[in-house]
């Protein structure tokens, strides 16, 4: 009999590289918490409404941000995690509990039954950040973890230096929270039924794009009004966006506070800052939300840059900070016109029982320089796999990944794993 045998290597390699894709709209935007992959924005596939989407009428305002799917806002303190915060903490979360029918926890760091149905976004970030909680990341760097191994509930990857506020610039101590990784096979299994749907391109996501008119906006709408259904509750997504800061950390952006009518007294934006690529969350939108009380009502095909009525209304992940109102802040369709004209989003959907996980206990005192790979042998005395067969994968998780600190981040302990 010639029986097949799965491999595990474990290879150990001194070079790690990243990759820097164009802005594919070629915003003026530079810098900040986040850079375009261009592996990752080539394999966004369009999103193709469905008839039962496009026979909804939409009305003219949604607000997801109230339902019981949403979590609360996150606090990224000062890290550069933004796209994870939006990726991992706000779309994941809402997706899966959407999916499953369960309430989002109450509470990033509050008790173990606050913090039932939440995902935190530094389980993603601190696999692609060097260990250092000041690292931008590649807009879709969380969801292709995710993608591949899922994501564990926050309640598996607790620990108590979640706690702290944290300041990456400050001491080694305080990156603690950014260099560590879970341990753990089980935990890892349980994180395995946490994945986003997986496309042949090994890409989870959709996006959604618009153009320069009012009625381009309305695909998006669609996304937060029904999920591209029947359904009577929405999606939401995240964008790219510039919202950097000054040397001494005041905006380089500009908001103001809605005067009258629909919003009022809450913060809207009024500009995007010339630099700093930043990861928001829209989670719906106003038709009538208007800064000053006086605005007219925007035609099919009034250009977004003069549409003066009309806002999404986005989650940020700096806490309730005086920029926002909550933590959300409205965008208005004109400043629409002025960013990456896309948005995407990834959908989930129960996998088949998995039939084979594999663990593993690493110790090594630089993981920067490990790959994992799975391949298949040709028999069950294999010690190489088959070639050219296509069978190999490896890992972002485990890929010339978190910087060079031992496996746990903190200490030589051996790390247990599991994939």
């Amino acid at each position: 009999m010639n029986n097949k045998k799965l491999l595990l290597f474990v290879f150990v390699l001194g070079l790690s590289c990243s990759i820097f894709g164009q802005n594919p709209n070629n915003t003026p935007c530079v810098a900040g918490d986040a850079f375009f992959d261009a592996e990752f924005e080539n394999s966004l596939t369009d999103m193709v409404f469905t008839s039962e989407s496009m026979a909804r009428s939409l009305p003219s305002s949604v607000d997801n941000s109230t339902s019981r799917f949403m979590p609360p806002i996150f606090n990224q303190w000062g890290s550069s995690s933004c796209v994870h915060c939006a990726e991992i903490g706000y779309v994941l979360t809402y997706e899966l509990n959407r999916y499953r029918g369960v309430d989002a926890g109450s509470n990033w760091t509050g008790t173990e039954s606050q913090r039932e149905n939440l995902y935190h976004p530094f389980f993603t970030y601190n696999f692609v950040n060097n260990g250092d909680g000041r690292s931008p990341t590649g807009f879709g760097s969380g969801f292709k973890i995710v993608c591949e191994n899922g994501c564990p509930s926050l309640n598996d990857y607790y620990d108590p230096v979640l706690n702290q506020h944290f300041n990456p610039g400050s001491s080694n101590a305080s990156q603690w929270a950014f260099r560590r990784w879970m341990d753990g096979e089980e935990k890892y299994i349980n994180a395995s039924e946490n994945k986003t749907r997986v496309f042949p391109n090994n890409m989870e996501c959709y996006k959604i794009t618009w153009g320069n008119t009012y009625e381009t906006l309305t695909p998006l709408k669609r996304w937060l009004h029904n999920h591209n259904s029947s359904s009577n509750t929405g999606g939401i997504a995240v964008i790219s966006v510039c919202m950097g800061s000054d040397s001494s950390g005041f905006p380089l952006f500009d908001w103001d506070t809605i005067q009258t009518g629909p919003g009022a007294g809450e913060k809207i934006l009024t500009s995007w800052a010339p630099t700093g690529w930043h990861a928001l969350t829209i989670v719906g939108y106003n038709d009538d939300i208007c800064l000053s009380g006086d605005c007219s009502n925007p035609n099919p095909n009034t250009p977004l840059s003069d549409c003066e009525k009309g806002a999404f209304k986005v989650a940020n992940s700096w806490g309730n900070n005086y920029t926002t109102t909550n933590g959300y802040i409205w965008v208005p369709y004109s400043l629409m016109a002025n960013i990456n004209k896309r948005a995407y989003t990834c959908v989930f959907e129960e996998e088949p029982e998995k039939l084979l996980f594999l663990s593993a206990t690493i110790k090594h005192p630089k993981r920067n320089k490990i790959i994992i790979y799975v391949g298949r042998g040709d028999d069950a005395l294999s010690s190489s796999p088959i070639p050219n067969q296509g069978d190999s994968q490896s890992f972002h998780i485990f890929k010339n990944s978190g910087g060079p600190f031992p496996m746990n981040g903190n200490d030589d302990n051996p790390q247990p794993i599991g994939l």
